[in-house]
Order: structure tokens, then sequence, then C-alpha cells
């Protein structure tokens, strides 16, 4: 499935996005490559403004919050330059915190004939499937998703093999025989993390 969704320029960012993928889940505290004032990251509003400099090949980030939080998206826009500095793409990111501003922000991109538009996070997954066919020439590249179509491709984390292991682990020290774990949202993947943490 993945080799029939992907396009021949599609395949040229799949090592530096193996990376993204990596990055995505980084924790790392070094903030000093992250400087929120040198994104083209619009927190209010969806549409992408700003392009840096690259190639004919253009590569879109849409995220669900600022890339400056230290984590998840920063981790997703630091991929983004790598992308950008590795192979002389054009970048461009934009911040879009709700369900509205995420579906505009993936067509925006799309219409602005971006060949790979990333929606970090599964909360893009149903919107991607949604408009794919709008936009045949655009792979649509979603973080953590789980599904795959036309030109829709997940990436997929496989956290709970980990969780399943902490799981073990946690149950091992417990001293009550109770464990608890905390996720900020409900979506897919953390509900496949919580199952495997408690087995």
């Amino acid at each position: 499935m993945f080799r029939k969704t992907l396009s021949r320029k599609s395949l040229l960012i799949t090592l530096p996005l193996a990376a993204f993928a990596l990055a995505g889940c980084n924790n790392s505290s070094d903030t000093s490559k992250t400087d929120s004032t040198k994104t083209e990251t619009k927190a209010e509003g969806t549409k992408p403004e700003g392009t840096a400099s690259g190639g004919s090949f253009k590569v879109g980030l849409v995220t669900s919050g600022p890339v400056s939080d230290n984590g998840w998206n920063a981790g997703a826009y630091k991929s983004l330059q790598s992308i950008k500095t590795e192979l002389g793409a054009e970048v461009q990111n934009v911040e879009a915190p709700n369900a509205g501003q995420r579906e505009e922000s993936l067509r925006a991109y799309a219409s602005k004939k971006f060949n790979v538009v990333i929606g970090h996070g599964a909360e893009f997954e149903e919107l991607a499937l949604k408009i794919e066919k709008e936009f045949p020439n655009t792979q649509f590249l979603i973080s953590s998703g789980g599904k795959a179509g036309t030109n829709t491709t997940p990436i997929i984390y496989k956290l709970e093999d980990g969780a399943y292991l902490l799981g073990m682990l946690a149950a091992g020290v417990s001293k009550t025989g109770k464990l608890g774990a905390v996720g900020a949202m409900k979506i897919p993947p953390l509900e496949r993390i919580f199952k495997a943490f408690e087995l």
C-alpha cells in the first residue's frame, strides 16, 4: 500500500520523514534550535504565508499547537527545516488550533500545489481523507495516523510496544497492585497505548 500511494517525488523525502517521525517524539529540553520568532506560523488564521527559500519541491506542515512547545510540534518544525536543508525543498508551516482551521490549512497548501502536506497528529487524518480526492497531486502525510487513503499516508509509530513493556515494569514494582496513566487527548494512538499498558 505504501508504494502505491507515494509518487516518485514523494519517495525522495521518505528518509528525512523517517527522521521527522522520530523527532516528533523527541522530548529534549534543548530549545535553542527552535526559535518561534523565525517560523512562518500564524496562531490566528490559517492561510500559510512567507515561504522559505527552496526548490520546486514544496512541503507544508500544519500543527495544532505552537512549534515553540519544545515537544511534539517543535520536533516536527525541526524536521521540516531538515527537509529544507537536506533536500532544498520550499517549506512552510502554520498553526491551526481547531478543526475548521486544520481543514482550511490542508486545503490552502494543496491548492498552492504543495507536493507534500503534513498534518502533524491523528486529528488531521479524517480531514485529509475527506479532501484528498480534490487534490490528487498532493500527498497528505499524517503523523500518528492509522488509515491509508489514495494519497493519504499515515506514519504509524507503534508506541504501544513500549507501553506494554512499561506496564510490565510498572506492575512488577507496584506495591499496591494499582497503576495509572494520563494522556492529553482521547485519540486512537493514546487509546492503543493505554490498552497496551493495561495488558
